[in-house]
């Protein structure tokens, strides 16, 4: 049976393996659509908040053409009721481990760690509306593909996963690993594909070593001066936001608690050592190809017969100038690996960083109503923006801009 805390009307825990996990839900609850976000690897479930807050007013809008006040004031989702019956999904944010209020438990963060926590997420809170998938449902990596097959999602619920860097290799190998649960796969500047760290990043895995510099540099520099980094250079309106993000994260974990789970994962999860999992995700719709016309030349009274493989669809989004899960080195890989699939979908952001869904966030949220409604024209009331803001340029962003535009396939993907 589901042990659930709740705290105020939308914030809850659920009690997992390795201690409790936050989760807060918005939009139409009724929905057997779910679209969950992972956060990455220094975010808390917050910085979710605005983005899926426009997601529900562009859903429950006549037209999409809202002003985007960057506002994280969150919606209460009980007094809008009427807002939210025209809306067709469900929200899911969450804090992986260490992260927000959810338990730091005293393990490794490793890729199993944050897959298992967000399979008993989605097994709690969705699955087992369901009771006849339970016996089906807890796999271990041999069979976890062959019994998967029998589950048909589309009859249940619907299952769309947003990951963001950290949280898009998170998403990737959980996908791999269940690849029947998953209808829809959004990717923002995933993590995962191999990339050259910079210069003295490896020096941070050295035990000892490693925290006493990290600790160092983070307790000297102050919010503004990271805020005044190229991470964020290219929008000045989601310093704010920003701000008031750290402003929360402060009030839930302490620095040297942030410190700790940082060098936990950067040491331990494999941020650019996925490559396999990436080329399963490409090659998942090819298998349900072969493998449903296998199902239909079986006879009728076969076990296996009547076993139905959904089609699973992707959104690749990066952003054209990211420095943190470089845009240069790391697109191609996800590229090469899904670019056959007729399933998988690309773009490309201009004139943004690592927070693109921040700094373009009407853009991300259109992009992503576009995409699980399956319309046609994928960038329909998205801001075009073809050309850089070259007053905004900072070192490296210029072959960055050469990369992209002289490459006749990647180009046609910039918005």
């Amino acid at each position: 049976m589901q042990q659930e805390e709740q705290e105020n009307n939308s914030l809850h825990f659920i009690k997992t393996k390795h201690g409790k996990t936050r989760y807060i839900l918005d939009g139409n609850l009724n929905s057997n659509h779910t679209i969950i976000f992972v956060p990455g690897i220094t975010s808390h479930s917050f910085t979710y908040q605005s983005l899926t807050n426009t997601l529900i007013k562009l859903a429950s809008s006549n037209n999409n053409n809202i002003e985007n006040d960057n506002n994280i004031e969150k919606i209460d989702s009980n007094q809008n009721d009427n807002q939210n019956d025209k809306i067709n999904f469900k929200t899911l944010r969450y804090d992986t481990y260490g992260r927000g209020k959810s338990s730091d438990p005293q393990e490794l963060h490793t890729a199993d760690l944050f897959v298992e926590q967000l399979f008993e997420l989605i097994d709690q809170l969705i699955l087992k509306k369901n009771n006849t998938l339970q016996n089906n449902l807890h796999l271990n990596e041999e069979n976890s593909l062959q019994q998967n097959k029998k589950l048909n999602v589309e009859e249940k619920e619907r299952i769309t996963i947003v990951g963001f860097s950290m949280g898009g290799t998170i998403a990737t190998c959980f996908t791999k690993k269940y690849p029947n649960l998953v209808n829809d796969l959004i990717l923002f500047s995933p993590a995962g594909a191999y990339w050259n760290l910079p210069f003295g990043a490896n020096i941070l895995k050295v035990p000892f070593l490693g925290n006493f510099i990290y600790s160092t540099i983070q307790n000297f520099i102050s919010d503004e001066q990271k805020l005044n980094g190229s991470l964020f250079c290219l929008n000045e309106n989601v310093k704010e936001m920003i701000k008031n993000y750290l402003k929360l994260k402060r009030e839930e974990s302490t620095l040297n608690q942030d410190i700790n789970c940082f060098l936990n994962s950067f040491k331990n999860f494999p941020l650019n050592g996925c490559d396999e999992e990436i080329k399963e995700i490409g090659r998942f719709n090819s298998t349900v190809k072969k493998e449903t016309v296998m199902n239909k030349e079986q006879e009728e009274g076969d076990n296996n017969s009547g076993v139905h493989l959904h089609h699973r669809s992707t959104l690749l989004i990066w952003a054209l100038f990211d420095t943190t899960v470089p845009s240069d080195e790391c697109f191609s890989i996800y590229y090469e690996a899904m670019k056959d699939d007729e399933y998988c979908k690309f773009i490309i952001l201009n004139n943004t960083r690592h927070l693109f869904y921040l700094e373009r966030e009407l853009d991300t949220a259109n992009l992503i109503l576009n995409f699980i409604n399956r319309k046609e024209n994928l960038i329909e009331n998205v801001n075009i923006q073809k050309e850089p803001i070259y007053s905004c340029f900072g070192k490296g962003d210029e072959e960055k801009w050469n990369y992209f535009v002289n490459n006749d396939e990647y180009k046609k993907f910039i918005v």
